[in-house]
């Protein structure tokens, strides 16, 4: 009886994995289990592989990407938006960061640079040191410049070009342009510079335009010119002259501009620019000049643009004019002497394009008569144009 239990126990395991192993089978079981793992019992195979995946085969991990370190803007864009900026809102700051690029791709890129009328003072001028290849360079109505912030300016060898118009430089801030050997054109309009101011700009054997409208030179001051072989035109509106010191000018055959309204020239004047045959443009508007003193004008035939406004003028003065065959301009607001007969000998000015009587003593018919010799010009009169 007792064997009879004991083969009972043995085999009730048996006939129970019997019974289940079909179904295993029949719900697809990748494994089948052990006898001990139905059972309860430890089991003595090995830990249990991971089945390959079915299908596409998984990629190898990647190893993770290494953070990457934070990159500010290029130079180029660092400069590009410099340039977007007006002239008159550059600071010392963006100077600063424009100076502090790597060479050959910062301040050394720029030829030209207008800061005029910003808030950038002497500290922030220092910066254009860096700019070793400016050409031209505007520092018009800039407030917080002085003689000081044009120290930077002896280190650039390349300029062309200065306007420092409406600022209160002087002599001592043009000092540091003695050695500026390129330099062809200064404006110094409105500086209040003196005729001792000029002194270090002597040298300058380039340069071909300055202007001093505004200033507080007289004939003294041109003595400084008279080693500027290639100096073109002087702009010397509201000032001091008389136009004597054009005396001193050596510039003969290069002279062809002269800007010298609301001044005291006169016949001394007209005498030193008689020599200066190449003239193109001469503004003499309200000075000291009238018939006695415009036979000079005779001799000036490559004149286009001359302004007589405001003069005791009359029909004396305009047969100097019967040369200049060049003539497009020609400026006689308000010369009360001028009537029909002083028109009517420009009839050989081809060229004329514009002519301005209003103010004088020409009528209508004036007007027709000189449009019938020359076509062109557009006559301005009683506040109108008049065309033909």
């Amino acid at each position: 009886m007792v064997q009879k239990k004991l083969i009972t126990r043995c085999c009730r395991p048996a006939v129970w994995l019997l019974a289940v192993m079909p179904l295993l089978f029949q719900v697809g079981c990748e494994k089948v289990p052990t006898f001990g793992e139905l059972t309860g019992g430890q089991s003595t195979d090995a830990p249990a592989q991971a089945a390959p995946a079915q299908g596409n085969p998984q990629p190898a991990a990647q190893p993770a990407p290494k953070p990457q370190t934070p990159t500010g803007p290029s130079p180029q864009e660092v400069i590009a938006k410099f340039k977007e900026t007006p002239g008159h809102r550059i600071s010392n700051a963006q100077l600063a960061t424009i100076a502090a690029l790597p060479a050959g791709s910062g301040a050394e890129t720029f030829t030209e640079l207008s800061l005029g009328a910003s808030q950038v003072d002497d500290n922030g001028m220092a910066h254009l040191v860096k700019f070793t290849n400016l050409e031209v360079l505007k520092l018009g109505r800039m407030q917080n410049l002085t003689n000081a912030g044009l120290a930077a300016l002896a280190s650039l060898p390349k300029l062309r070009e200065v306007d420092l118009n409406t600022t209160v430089v002087n002599g001592t801030g043009l000092a540091n342009l003695q050695r500026a050997s390129t330099l062809q054109s200064i404006n110094l309009q409105g500086t209040g510079v003196t005729d001792a101011d000029l002194a270090p700009l002597a040298g300058l054997t380039n340069l071909q335009i300055i202007n001093l409208n505004e200033s507080r030179i007289t004939d003294g001051g041109f003595q400084h010119f008279a080693n500027m072989p290639q100096l073109s035109q002087v702009h010397a509106s509201r000032t001091s002259i008389s136009g004597v010191g054009f005396a001193n000018v050596k510039a003969v055959e290069t002279m062809s501009v002269i800007i010298a309204d609301n001044t005291r020239f006169d016949a001394e004047g007209m005498k030193a620019i008689s020599r200066f045959k190449n003239l193109t443009t001469l503004d003499l508007a309200q000075t000291r000049i009238n018939d006695l003193t415009t036979k000079p004008l005779s001799g000036m035939k490559k004149m286009q643009n001359l302004n007589l406004a405001y003069l005791n003028v009359t029909l004396k003065t305009t047969a100097h004019m019967k040369g200049m065959k060049q003539l497009q301009s020609l400026n006689m607001f308000n010369a009360r002497g001028v009537n029909g007969l002083a028109i009517k000998n420009l009839i050989n000015c081809k060229e004329l394009k514009n002519l301005n009587i209003d103010g004088t003593a020409c009528v209508i018919n004036d007007i027709t008569a000189i449009q019938n010799y020359v076509p062109a010009v557009v006559v301005r009169w009683k506040g109108r144009d008049y065309r033909k």
